[in-house]
C-alpha cells in the first residue's frame, strides 16, 4: 500500500545513503469509518502501516510487505509496484500535482501556528528525546464553517538528533518544492480521499524539522471547528482553557496517556482523525540497489483512476 510512506521523503546534495523504518496507525476520528469504507484505504486503516524507507542519491524507495513507491527527483516519476500482483504502473510529478491540485481546491486555507518545547524528556535507546507540541488554528475558525472543516491540528513529537536523518529531510523539502507538503509527508493519498482535510494536512507537512532533528515519535490530530485545543481525552476544551496555554500546561505528554479500554474510551468532540507515527532502525550505509528497481517479470499496468 503507498499510503503513508509518512514522512519523508528526499533530495539535494546528499552525502551517504540513509534508511529508517516508520509504523503508522490510524487510531481515531469521524472520518476513520468512511475512510475504512474506501478499498483502496481500508486495509492500512486496520492495521499498523509498517514501512522501510531507503535513500539513495536523488530516489527514495518506501517498502512494505506488499507494495512499494519509488520516487526518483531527477526524473520526476513515480514508480507503484504490487508485489502480489507482480505489476508496476509510473506517473509523472507533473500528473500526481494536478491531482493534488484539483482535491485541494484553489482557496488554501491560512493557518495560525504556535510551537514549543514542553519540557518532558524521554530515552529511545541511547538517545533522549525532547518533546515538542505544534497548534495549528485556522483563521476565522470560530466562524460558521462545515462540521468536517480542518479547524484546529495539533502535533506532538518527540524529538532527537539523529546523525544522517537531515538526509531525509532534505530529500523532503524538495519534493514539497514539486508537489506539495502534504504529498512530501506521506499524507496526500488521505487528502484525495477525504478532500476536505488537505488545508490540514497541508500544515502539518510543513513542520519541517532543521538538520538531523528526528520525529522520532508523532501524534497528529485534526479537528473541526469544534474540537477545541485537540487535548486528551476528557480535557477540557478550548473554550476553558485556550489553544497553546491548555496544551502546554499539561503535565503529562499525549503520548504516555494510557488508552482507556476498549469500548469506554471516549471519542473528542469535533475530532475528524487522529494518527501516530513511530521511527526506528534508522541508519547510513549502502541501500540495496534492487529495492529501487521493478523486479524481474513483473508486468507493467495502466495507472488506477485517479491517475
Amino acid at each position: 500500500m503507498r499510503i503513508l510512506f509518512v514522512t519523508m521523503l528526499l533530495a539535494g546534495t546528499l552525502r551517504a545513503d540513509f534508511g529508517y523504518e516508520s509504523r503508522t496507525r490510524f487510531t481515531g476520528g469521524i472520518l476513520l469509518k468512511a475512510l475504512l469504507e474506501k478499498e483502496s484505504f481500508a486495509r492500512a486503516a486496520k492495521k499498523p502501516v509498517v514501512s522501510t524507507h531507503l535513500i539513495k542519491g536523488t530516489r527514495m524507495a518506501t517498502v512494505t510487505k506488499e507494495h512499494a513507491t519509488v520516487v526518483d527527483l531527477g526524473k520526476e516519476t513515480i514508480v507503484e509496484i504490487d508485489f502480489a500482483r507482480k505489476t508496476y504502473f509510473t506517473v509523472t510529478f507533473a500528473r500526481v500535482k494536478q491531482i493534488l491540485d484539483e482535491r485541494a481546491g484553489h482557496n488554501p486555507a491560512v493557518f495560525q501556528v504556535s510551537s514549543k518545547a514542553a519540557g518532558g524528556s524521554k530515552a529511545f535507546g541511547f538517545f533522549n528525546a525532547k518533546e515538542l507540541i505544534v497548534t495549528m488554528t485556522l483563521d476565522g475558525a470560530g466562524k460558521e464553517t462545515g462540521a468536517q472543516t480542518p479547524a484546529h491540528v495539533l502535533v506532538d513529537s518527540w524529538i532527537l538528533t539523529m546523525p544522517g536523518f537531515g538526509e531525509a529531510e532534505d530529500f523532503r523539502r524538495k519534493l514539497a518544492e514539486k508537489l506539495g507538503y502534504a504529498y512530501a509527508s506521506g499524507l496526500s493519498e488521505i487528502g484525495i480521499l477525504e478532500p476536505e482535510l488537505f488545508p490540514g494536512l497541508e500544515e502539518v507537512g510543513k513542520l519541517f524539522n532543521p538538520g538531523d532533528d528526528l520525529p522520532v515519535e508523532t501524534r497528529i490530530r485534526i479537528g473541526g471547528p469544534g474540537s477545541g485545543d485537540l487535548g486528551p481525552t476528557g480535557e477540557a476544551p478550548a473554550a476553558q482553557k485556550g489553544i497553546v496555554s491548555g496544551t502546554l500546561s499539561r503535565i503529562g505528554s499525549l503520548t504516555h496517556k494510557k488508552s482507556a479500554p476498549s469500548g469506554e474510551e471516549q471519542e473528542t468532540p469535533g475530532l475528524l482523525l487522529e494518527l501516530s507515527t513511530e521511527l526506528s532502525n534508522f541508519g547510513s550505509g549502502p541501500a540495496d540497489e534492487s529495492k529501487f528497481n521493478v523486479p524481474e517479470g513483473f508486468k507493467q499496468v495502466q495507472p488506477p483512476a485517479p491517475y
